[in-house]
């Protein structure tokens, strides 16, 4: 399914990681929305021939070009370090999401390595 831009809303706690200056752990919870244009999928079929003397499968693929709205809650874990002579941070999230668009309903996940300029 083609994912479009969605407007996301997180709220992040961010904690020092022990003893390490610049490294902080984080973690959150939001919301999303957003909207687009068609999906991609395919529907297994099943034939039988004969009254079940012989079955095959066979697939239908669908190509759907209705716009959607789609909408759901986030969740993020992040590990960020910020360099300290540098005015640069790398990051590491993990941000799995549930979603809701057209009556269906899916978990999925995204994760992220970052460069951020800091000024």
């Amino acid at each position: 399914m083609p994912k479009a831009p969605a407007s996301r809303v997180l709220l992040e706690k961010h904690l020092q990681v022990a003893d390490l200056k610049g490294l902080q752990f984080y973690y959150g919870a939001g919301a999303h929305a957003g909207s687009y244009k068609g999906r991609y999928y395919y529907v297994e079929r099943l034939y039988y021939y004969k009254k079940d003397k012989y079955r095959s499968n066979y697939v239908v693929y669908v190509n759907d070009d209705r716009n959607y709205v789609v909408f759901g809650a986030d969740l993020i874990l992040g590990l960020e370090y910020k360099m300290p002579d540098l005015p640069f941070v790398v990051g590491v999230d993990y941000k799995p999401y549930f979603e809701v668009f057209d009556g269906y309903t899916g978990f999925y996940n995204d994760a992220a390595v970052s460069l951020r300029f800091t000024f």
